[in-house]
């Protein structure tokens, strides 16, 4: 169940990077914010959790 989170959080992760364009900050994390940086350790639970839901059951 993990790797299928992680594989779907790659796809999530690389549509965020099309959409940022020339925004997107590379500093290869695998959880990152909307422009690639990384996210505040007080958020990395709230983004985290709602990818997993997002990888996990799809959108809402």
């Amino acid at each position: 169940m993990l790797l299928a989170f992680l594989r779907a959080h790659k796809k999530l992760q690389a549509a965020e990077l099309l959409r940022a364009g020339d925004r997107w900050t590379n500093h290869d994390l695998v959880f990152t914010t909307k422009l690639g940086g990384p996210i505040e350790r007080t958020e990395d639970w709230k983004q985290a959790g709602g990818r997993m839901d997002a990888a996990l059951w799809g959108s809402p």
